[in-house]
């Protein structure tokens, strides 16, 4: 919301309303009223409503006939019930909703169950105990946004879920929450992508908690759908092309570029470490029971795109990740974190294994050519863990385009941005985050600008990723603890 909400507190006297008045009113406006006390504090004339002759719901709900929303009106007012008995709660709950259609009501006290179709949440003194009063309100907040998502897509036959080209656990996971709170199948919300999945994570992800995503060719092929939902990423992500995008959800930095038509929903979280716990805000918002394998995704979504919560994490972060914890399959999880290897790449990996050459923190793998892409993460994903290495990067050649992984550790360097600054424009296209990051060149323009033998030899490739690395570095004033100046391998 853009500013805060008013308050009123409705309670009789078998809960703290006093202290949460003044804990509420340090914040913003607040109204409230006590079971035989009648309202509280200046703002109310007590005496217009005798305190003891206010018992009873018929004469709370008189009391409340009284009332009037200030300036910000019943859609910025936030109601907190809490009555000992739990008819009282209901029937002050149905006067408010008669009398403020759009005012959202926190109720304490038993859950109801089914479906809730109006602006309310429902908690038990127990949960409002062990959550507080400030996770459920934020809740609450959600929960009006949750619905506008749900109804920026109503009335579509075809939904398409498109995410990034090489989807990974926290877009997969966000995308399976999505179609969880739009209560889709795959058949009529698949996910897309225009890349397939890669690196062997989350390959083994998608195998293990039977995630399908469709491969699709090009912006046309999106035509079919009645909506496109952009998960985990933003029209930004797929340069060159030009989509109809109608929702975005996402947690990376907003970025403009040109679309076919305005969103009719955008909600782009940057203080959130993973979309998957913007997700979780949501089904929890929504109240919507998250399953095992649904809680499985998520939770490894936070921890990949976290680096299990030692990157960019918020107390959102931290709140989905022991929400979910407790609801997930730890066995499944370990059977993702540690795929299965292929002999061909032990084979590839062993002879990069020999070239590794680690200078001044920047540890180099070079695999020649490789027959599956997600074998040059895993390898620089291995390279961080070499002794003295704060920059490892691998580079490998597959289906004619040369693919550098970097992986960084440390405050001294922002692996992103380095490699946009390098190969980025003229060169190439690159993109990342601050602890990792991916380039890709194509071989014609490598050979053009190193030379048409840098490719054949691997002393030359590393000669040449060194230099380019080294000098990058350099014009950014970026360094490893222990980097003054990289040369250029003569290996």
């Amino acid at each position: 919301m853009s500013k805060s909400p008013a308050y009123l507190v409705l309670g009789d006297e078998s809960w703290p309303v006093e202290s949460l008045l003044k804990a509420l009113a340090e914040e913003t406006h607040v109204d409230a009223f006590v079971e035989g006390r009648g309202w509280l504090g200046a703002r109310r004339d007590a005496k217009k409503i005798p305190p003891k002759a206010t018992t009873g719901a018929s004469q709370i709900s008189r009391a409340l006939e009284s009332f009037e929303c200030d300036a910000r009106g019943a859609d910025e007012t936030v109601a907190i019930v809490g009555f000992r008995d739990s008819d009282t709660s209901a029937s002050v709950v149905a006067t408010l909703k008669s009398r403020f259609a759009d005012m959202r009501i926190l109720q304490l006290g038993a859950r109801v169950a089914g479906p809730r179709q109006s602006l309310r949440r429902d908690v038990r003194w127990t949960e409002l105990l062990g959550e507080g009063v400030d996770e459920e309100l934020e809740l609450l907040a959600l929960q009006k946004r949750a619905r506008e998502l749900q109804k920026s897509v109503e009335g579509a036959e075809r939904i398409a879920i498109l995410l990034q080209d090489d989807p990974d656990p926290d877009g997969l996971a966000s995308a399976l929450a999505f179609r969880k709170i739009l209560g889709r199948k795959p058949q009529t919300a698949p996910l897309v992508s225009f890349g397939s999945i890669t690196r062997p994570e989350n390959v083994a992800m998608a195998r293990l908690l039977e995630i399908e995503v469709e491969h699709i060719h090009s912006p046309a092929d999106l035509e079919a759908f009645d909506r496109v939902v952009l998960v985990d990423c933003q029209p930004s992500f797929f340069k060159g092309k030009t989509l109809p995008v109608d929702v975005i959800l996402d947690h990376h930095p907003k970025a403009s570029v040109p679309m076919l038509r305005k969103p009719d929903f955008v909600e782009i979280r940057e203080d959130l470490g993973a979309t998957s716990t913007l997700m979780t805000l949501y089904l929890r918002a929504l109240g919507i029971e998250i399953s095992q394998r649904l809680a499985t995704a998520l939770l490894y979504g936070i921890k990949t795109d976290t680096l299990l919560l030692n990157r960019e994490v918020s107390e959102q972060d931290l709140a989905a990740f022991v929400h979910l914890y407790p609801r997930s399959n730890g066995n499944i999880l370990r059977r993702i974190e540690r795929p299965e290897l292929p002999l061909a790449y032990l084979e590839v990996f062993r002879k990069a294994l020999g070239r590794l050459k680690v200078r001044d923190g920047l540890a180099l793998m070079v695999l020649g050519k490789v027959e599956r892409e997600e074998w040059i993460p895993q390898t620089a994903d291995f390279g961080l863990q070499v002794e003295g290495a704060e920059l490892a990067v691998a580079v490998g050649i597959y289906d004619d385009k040369v693919v550098l992984s970097g992986r960084a550790f440390g405050p001294n360097i922002h692996c992103g941005e380095l490699f946009k600054s390098l190969f980025n424009g003229g060169l190439g296209c690159a993109g990342g985050h601050r602890s990792m990051a991916k380039a890709i060149v194509g071989k014609e323009r490598w050979e053009t600008k190193f030379g048409a033998r840098s490719l054949r030899s691997m002393p030359l490739l590393q000669a040449s990723v060194f230099r380019i690395l080294g000098q990058g570095l350099k014009a950014q004033g970026l360094k490893t603890t222990a980097l003054g100046s990289v040369k250029a391998s003569k290996a």
